[in-house]
C-alpha cells in the first residue's frame, strides 16, 4: 500500500530496463547513521477495464470521467496502491492516484476493513490522472519524483526525508525480476520519493513495479517486530545516481 495521493499511460511491451543494480557497496558500515525500519511491500495494480453493473469510473480532480471504469475492487486497489495498469481490448492505458475530490466516489471498506478511518476517508474520495509513458511505473508523493521498482520506497518523511538514500545489507543479494522480465541482484540501494497514509514512523513501503512476489522476505517482512537497520548514504556517486533516476525535474 502506498500514497493515496498521486496513475499512468505506457504501452506495452515494456522496454528494457535501464539499472543494473550494480552500485558498489560501502566500503564499512560503521561510519554510516544507522536507522531502524521495518518493510511492505506496494506495487502497480493491473486490472481490465469493467463498464458492468456495480463498476466505478476512474475520474480527474474536477470530477470528469476518464473513459475508464473498472470494478469496485480494482478500484479500491488502485486507489491503495496508487498506480493502475489498464487493459482495455487491444489497448493498455495506466492512471497514477492525484488528488481527492470533493464527493465520495465509492466505499472501500468492505476491501479493506483493518486501514484506519482517515484512509478510508481518502480512499472514498480518491481520483486519478493519466500520466506520460516516461513516467510509466508511476508518481512518488510529489511529481517531481517518479517511481522505480526496487529503488523507490514510500516513506514519513518526519523520520525519513525525501531525497535520502539507504543502503539495506539485507536487500543486496536478493534476485528480483525486473519489468522487461530479466532478472537481477540487488545491490542494496533504495531512495525515499513517496509516502502513504499508513506509513508512520520507522514503517517503509518497498515499490516492486508490476511485481507482486516477495522479491526479499528477509527484508519485507510486514511487521514491526522484524524490522532490520538500513543506512543513509551520503556518497555522492550513489546519491547522484539514485537522485538522477527518480527525478523529473529541479533539483
Amino acid at each position: 500500500m502506498r500514497t493515496l495521493f498521486f496513475l499512468i499511460a505506457v504501452a506495452l511491451p515494456i522496454p528494457a530496463f535501464a539499472d543494473e543494480f550494480n552500485l558498489a557497496a560501502p566500503e564499512s558500515v560503521s561510519q554510516l547513521e544507522p536507522v531502524h525500519v521495518w518493510a511492505t511491500q506496494y506495487y502497480d495494480h493491473a486490472a481490465k477495464a469493467n463498464e458492468g453493473a456495480g463498476s466505478v469510473a476512474l475520474r480527474d480532480k474536477d470530477g470528469h470521467d476518464l473513459g475508464v471504469s473498472l470494478s469496485k475492487k480494482d478500484w479500491c486497489n488502485a486507489a491503495m496502491e496508487g498506480t493502475v495498469i489498464v487493459t482495455a481490448g487491444s489497448q493498455v492505458r495506466a492512471f497514477n492516484a492525484g488528488g481527492l475530490g470533493a464527493e465520495d466516489q465509492t466505499d472501500c471498506g468492505d476491501v479493506f476493513p483493518k486501514v484506519s478511518d482517515r484512509t478510508k476517508a481518502n480512499i472514498r474520495k480518491q481520483r486519478f490522472f493519466e500520466l506520460e509513458a516516461k513516467d510509466k511505473f508511476g508518481m512518488g508523493g510529489t511529481d517531481k519524483y517518479r517511481l522505480i521498482p526496487y529503488r523507490s520506497i514510500a516513506v514519513d518523511r518526519d523520520t525519513i526525508p525525501w531525497g535520502t538514500a539507504l543502503f539495506i545489507p539485507r536487500l543486496k543479494g536478493a534476485r528480483i525480476t525486473l519489468p522487461d522480465g530479466s532478472t537481477a541482484v540487488h545491490d542494496g540501494y533504495v531512495y525515499a520519493v513517496d509516502r502513504g497514509s499508513e506509513i508512520n514512523g520507522s514503517h517503509i513501503d518497498f515499490f516492486t513495479g508490476v511485481n507482486r512476489v516477495n522479491p526479499a522476505p528477509g527484508v519485507i517482512t510486514s511487521t514491526p517486530k522484524r524490522g532490520f537497520v538500513a543506512y543513509i548514504v551520503k556518497d555522492d556517486s550513489v546519491v547522484s545516481t539514485l537522485r538522477s533516476q527518480h527525478v523529473r525535474y529541479g533539483d
